[in-house]
């Protein structure tokens, strides 16, 4: 299968800005591809050519029987390591990695101690999310207020937040374990979401950024990203611009084996209408089609009555290790964490950065 290997077509599935715990989207993914237009015309017209619609959606490809049979059978053909990168995430776990990012780490960070450097942040996401999430609604009360304090801001909803963390509530929870909140925000010497960035909870950039990390480590140093112009991540095109212009500053950016440099080697960030690209389609069908997967998968226990899940499973199962880029989910034994080697840049710390236009 011929693809263009210097265009990527981008869409998402589950996309809720800064509101992570929409409960009717707990997943959010970001598929990308690298074939080209005519390609994906072709494509279109023998996988779907029975669809009455003249632009795909894989939220209504998926009630019908013959379009989940065409969804299937481009997957198959389609879905390879070549020309295909997802990331795929589960919310509310991010939520808890959030938490430690804006809440836990500054403190850390001011008496010389980088979490990030030995994983501890993967760790301590992961207590925070099995922990408080095993105490009936104890977690999701947690995330709710959290949420709130850093997209409404105030020192009444920060306090509120702190006094639920500080409670005996949360210390009962973490037991053994002490609790993790407490150095953080009696030590705090002010209000940890005054200084906030732009987006500090929405997913998009960062995701976007793994999708480019993985096609660069792809080879490619020299690539323009497409994105559909109606899609709600269109609407930080300027922080996009901003993050991977071509004048950023020079850098390594990244953990252990995972490290890009950057500029990134974006030549342009297109948004177009995906109803004359065929190729955006498509990318919307494959976020779709691992949104559903990985919903049934995080959230489902794979014991659904869901049998085009379980047929999505059995092609996208074998596949995931070679096109997955990234995928954050509570995992109760993370792996080891890799260092960061010598000379490499944190990337929360680059794209912070660039997003408040320093550096």
């Amino acid at each position: 299968m011929s693809s263009n290997r210097t265009r990527v077509y981008i869409d998402e599935c589950g996309f809720t800005g800064e509101n992570l715990l929409d409960r009717a989207q707990p997943v959010f993914v970001l598929a990308s591809h690298a074939v080209d237009e005519q390609r994906c015309a072709e494509l279109k017209t023998r996988h779907f050519c029975e669809s009455a619609a003249s632009e795909l959606k894989y939220g209504t490809l998926r009630r019908r029987d013959k379009g989940r049979r065409a969804v299937l059978a481009f997957l198959a053909e389609s879905c390879t390591a070549d020309q295909v990168r997802v990331a795929i995430a589960h919310k509310p776990f991010c939520v808890a990695q959030k938490i430690v990012d804006w809440v836990i780490e500054p403190s850390f960070h001011a008496s010389g101690r980088n979490l990030y450097q030995t994983g501890a942040h993967v760790g301590l996401a992961n207590l925070i999310f099995f922990a408080l999430g095993a105490k009936g609604d104890l977690f999701e009360r947690v995330s709710t207020k959290f949420q709130t304090a850093v997209r409404e801001p105030s020192s009444d909803a920060e306090g509120a937040l702190n006094t639920l963390l500080l409670s005996s509530e949360v210390d009962r929870a973490l037991a053994p374990a002490p609790n993790v909140f407490r150095r953080p925000i009696e030590g705090a010497r002010g209000r940890w979401s005054a200084d906030l960035p732009a987006g500090a909870l929405d997913l998009g950039l960062p995701f976007a950024l793994q999708l480019c990390y993985s096609w660069r480590q792809h080879g490619w140093d020299d690539f323009e990203i497409v994105h559909d112009a109606s899609s709600q991540m269109a609407k930080a095109k300027a922080i996009w611009e901003r993050v991977v212009a071509a004048d950023a500053p020079p850098a390594s950016v990244g953990w252990g084996t995972k490290v890009v440099e950057f500029p990134i080697g974006i030549r342009e960030v297109r948004f177009e209408d995906s109803m004359k690209s065929a190729a955006l389609q498509l990318a919307d069908v494959l976020a779709g089609a691992f949104a559903h997967h990985a919903r049934w998968m995080f959230f489902e226990g794979r014991t659904a009555e869901d049998a085009f899940a379980r047929q999505l499973h059995e092609i996208l199962m074998p596949r995931l290790g070679e096109v997955v880029a990234s995928c954050l989910m509570p995992d109760p034994e993370p792996d080891p964490w890799p260092p960061r080697a010598s000379g490499t840049v944190d990337p929360l710390d680059y794209v912070t950065a660039r997003i408040r236009g320093r550096g």
